[in-house]
């Protein structure tokens, strides 16, 4: 058994948010299982003995929001991964 300890996650919300602010869809084309659960399962079944410890990618929430908005930006996205798991 492997486990990945990198797998990165964008929560849905979180992804509109970094569209918002500008990010650009091409980083994200190749690489569908990064937002899209069901691409995400697909890639899963094709390796049963490899485990995913899913994590959120090292962007900074103060980047993105702001000191007056990060911590409301934080609860967000810990309440869409505690979903998603």
């Amino acid at each position: 058994m492997k486990i990945d300890i990198y797998s990165h996650l964008l929560p849905p919300k979180f992804k509109v948010l970094m569209f918002d602010k500008g990010a650009s869809l091409k980083s994200l084309q190749n690489s569908p299982a990064l937002w899209d659960m069901e691409a995400r399962f697909q890639i899963m079944d094709k390796y049963p003995d490899l485990l995913q410890v899913i994590t959120f990618p090292g962007l900074s929430v103060d980047e993105l929001a702001g000191p007056s908005e990060a911590v409301n930006l934080a609860k967000t996205i810990n309440d869409e991964m505690a979903e998603v798991v």
